[in-house]
């Protein structure tokens, strides 16, 4: 895209003019969504990192929110140093989740060529799942269902949204095969697909900028720009866990 912001025309080259662009202004007063999507048009995806970096001192964005948007963004470099995740390709993951996924997702037009995100137990997003209360809330809605077997090769599914930071990572997603074991185990794959809709929040300043951000991602992901992937995180809960 082009354009210019405020009024300014921003030459992505000049990052120091840019950034002390960025610095100096009012967020709350001098952007609106459309224009903080106009800015994000002017970036490649390095710099649209550097943005995020700049605007989270103002609203604080999550740290799991920067990281897997900055794998969309960037998947062949981050790859080479994350190493909280795995990657692989759909077509060489187990053949039971890997026919759940192609089902459950069919209208994403995903194969066997599909990029797969292993998130990796013990890490800040796996962490921040199985804490939250609407994952707490829903393994206690669902422990009967559970443990009669309604759901072996099946999922039900769990919507983010009280939890800023998986409302932004993740959404929605489902809970795969989950299953309670005799020595008091829980074992379950969350399975997502991280792509972004057009979002529209009640108007402020911070709905403003996760308008821009999130929308600007969407046209991101029609332009090919974005890498959409999806997003595996292997859950276990022993016996003497709080849940």
């Amino acid at each position: 895209m082009t354009g210019a912001a405020a009024g300014v025309d921003v030459n992505i080259n000049d990052r120091a003019k840019y950034y002390n662009y960025i610095l100096s202004a009012d967020i709350q007063d001098k952007l609106s969504s459309e224009q903080l999507a106009d800015l994000q048009g002017k970036l490649m995806s390095e710099q649209f990192i550097k943005l995020l970096n700049v605007v989270n001192r103002k609203i604080e964005f999550p740290y799991d929110f920067l990281k897997y948007y900055k794998i969309s963004l960037d998947m062949d470099n981050q790859k080479k140093f994350d190493k909280s995740n795995m990657y692989t390709k759909l077509g060489q993951i187990d053949d039971d989740i890997k026919y759940f996924i192609k089902s459950k997702y069919s209208q994403q037009n995903i194969n066997n060529s599909t990029d797969v995100v292993v998130v990796q137990y013990g890490t800040s997003l796996m962490n921040n799942i199985i804490n939250s209360k609407e994952f707490i809330d829903a393994l206690a809605k669902e422990k009967t269902n559970i443990k009669k077997g309604v759901y072996k090769n099946n999922s039900f599914s769990i919507s983010f949204k009280d939890d800023f930071n998986l409302f932004l990572t993740i959404g929605k997603c489902n809970i795969y095969n989950p299953c309670f074991h005799k020595d008091g185990t829980f074992t379950a794959t969350l399975v997502d697909y991280y792509d972004f809709e057009y979002l529209n929040y009640v108007p402020s300043v911070k709905g403003a900028i996760i308008n821009a951000i999130n929308n600007n991602a969407v046209i991101q992901q029609e332009n090919g720009d974005l890498i959409n992937f999806v997003l595996i995180s292997p859950i276990i809960l022993f016996e003497n866990s709080d849940i």
